[in-house]
């Protein structure tokens, strides 16, 4: 009785577990931007870059760190699109350039590198500034009205056209 019940032990588990995988098996996923209106959403946005430049037969070396959080509350959303109010809440950023590091960051000012005043104006008025921008369905852009390109950094969102099931990979690529 003993060899008979571990010969069918492991056929069981993997009988069960091939059940189990095949109610688990469901049709694809169409993703499609869908936004409760008048709830916020809050996106936090890291990019790492770094550079290597070939100057009078000398290697340099770049490397920019940025990370930012903006919030979108959506106003108006209908069947074909939806309407956010956008803002950047937080921008942390730091470079890194021939020995030198610059840093810039918004929640924590006396950090701030002097060498980035000039750039610091800007920045500070580019944070907590409200704008609009529309989106399809897709999570293509549509309109930015009265948005400065520098607050559409984090806005990215597009959407596969293709279903999506378990396992599925997608890619988007923008330049």
């Amino acid at each position: 009785m003993k060899k008979t019940l571990r010969r069918i032990a492991p056929v069981a588990l993997v009988l069960i577990g091939l059940t189990t995988l095949s109610f688990m098996a469901k049709d694809g996923v169409t993703l499609r931007l869908k936004p409760q209106q008048g709830k916020t959403y809050t996106i936090t946005s890291k990019a790492n870059m770094m550079m290597m430049m070939e100057v009078q037969g000398q290697t340099m070396n770049q490397t920019q760190n940025m990370e930012y959080r903006q919030s979108f509350t959506a106003k108006d959303v209908t069947a074909k699109d939806v309407q956010f109010e956008t803002k950047i809440e937080a921008l942390k950023m730091s470079i890194s350039q021939m020995g030198m590091k610059l840093e810039y960051d918004s929640e924590h000012p006396e950090k701030t590198s002097p060498m980035l005043a000039g750039q610091t104006k800007e920045m500070d008025e580019a944070i907590n500034k409200t704008g609009t921008i529309k989106y399809d369905v897709m999570g293509n852009v549509i309109d930015s009205l009265d948005l400065e390109m520098s607050q559409l950094g984090g806005v990215i969102i597009q959407l596969p056209e293709k279903e999506l099931s378990v396992g599925s990979t997608c890619n988007v690529d923008k330049s």
